[in-house]
């Protein structure tokens, strides 16, 4: 992971829930703690938009938030569809 913040999560806000910590205890993902909601949510503290999208993290990231854009579009009728840009 990419992560050079010089700040960290200290207090979880209500709802969510710790799902990655790096080596030395910082928190590095959340997510809901309701997972049956259909609304993607989903808070990171590095930066997948800087990393290579064939890395294991950020790839599956980008996936997973494209995917949920595309349900979106589907579910509400949207004419416009996301451009997904290499």
């Amino acid at each position: 992971i990419n992560s050079h913040h010089h700040q960290a999560i200290d207090k979880l806000g209500k709802g969510l829930i710790v799902t990655a910590l790096s080596e030395d205890g910082i928190v590095e993902v959340m997510e809901k703690d309701k997972k049956h909601d259909a609304e993607f949510f989903v808070l990171v503290q590095w930066h997948p938009e800087r990393m290579d999208v064939t890395n294991p993290f950020s790839g599956k990231l980008r996936e997973a938030f494209f995917k949920a854009c595309e349900e979106y579009n589907r579910y509400a009728n949207l004419t416009q569809s996301i451009i997904s840009i290499p």
